[in-house]
């Protein structure tokens, strides 16, 4: 293999990683948000001195992180089916699938409000 073509191969390569960890880290950032966001309230309510505050922290910790998961179904299926639909370059595909997301995920929370 030529010196030229080690070059442009190293230089795609890098500009590949740059790209992945642009994509990636916010998304690493995002996951460790949430169980951080729990951390700091249970080790500031632990600090308060009763632990019905540390109790309740964790009651509310918990129906959180239910209802994240339950809308998670709504994010993964909906991440691939708007990728395959931009990859195709379709988009009346991909506005009908962002659509259907945002009245079902509309719907959904209606529904946990009313509860």
């Amino acid at each position: 293999m030529s010196q030229r073509r080690v070059r442009i191969a190293a230089l795609t390569d890098r500009r590949l990683h740059r790209l992945t960890w642009a994509i990636a880290l916010p998304a690493i950032v995002a996951n460790i948000s949430g169980p951080l966001v729990g951390v700091v309230d249970s080790w500031a309510m632990g600090r308060m001195g009763d632990p019905l505050y540390l109790a309740a922290i964790a009651a509310g910790g918990y129906a959180f992180h239910v209802l994240y998961w339950a809308f998670g179904f709504l994010r993964m299926g909906t991440t691939g089916l708007v990728a395959q639909a931009l990859g195709r370059q379709r988009r009346d595909e991909l506005a009908r699938t962002v659509g259907a997301a945002v009245i079902l995920g509309l719907a959904v929370a209606l529904m946990v409000l009313l509860l």
